[in-house]
């Protein structure tokens, strides 16, 4: 998120779209980012849990990466930022386009279904992408 910010003119938005999961890996970016008053977009869809662990932990009894719902618009502004919460898709657009229009670092936070689980939807691109190339024709 700050390399995308450093990288590209001061004029450029940069906004981060990621999940709930990945977004509580790298929160200290973001107080970095709020101590060096960056100007950053973040879209936090939360669903409550580490997606693609999730997935792979579907067959236990008690899945380990679902957790509390954690309002990452509070911890935002704790760090320094501004954060916003959504639970509505219309509290969602006010929120996002008050985010891309603020300045300095900004976290917008939106409830977010379980996706379906991806290794059904992929199973036959698995299947496809294991083939020889006798068995491709190339």
């Amino acid at each position: 998120m700050i390399g995308a910010r450093v990288a590209v003119p001061s004029d450029r938005r940069v906004v981060l779209l990621t999940g709930d999961g990945a977004w509580g890996y790298c929160l200290a970016e973001f107080e970095t980012a709020a101590r060096l008053n960056m100007d950053i977009t973040v879209v936090v869809l939360n669903n409550k849990s580490l997606g693609w662990i999730a997935h792979i932990q579907a067959r236990k009894e008690q899945p380990l990466s679902n957790y509390s719902d954690i309002d990452f618009a509070q911890v935002a502004q704790a760090m320094g930022g501004s954060g916003t919460r959504a639970t509505t898709t219309d509290e969602f657009q006010e929120a996002l386009g008050k985010a891309l229009v603020g300045a300095g670092p900004r976290s917008s936070t939106c409830r977010a279904r379980q996706p379906p689980r991806p290794y059904s939807r992929w199973a036959p691109w698995r299947r496809s992408a294991t083939r020889t190339h006798e068995q491709s024709g190339l």
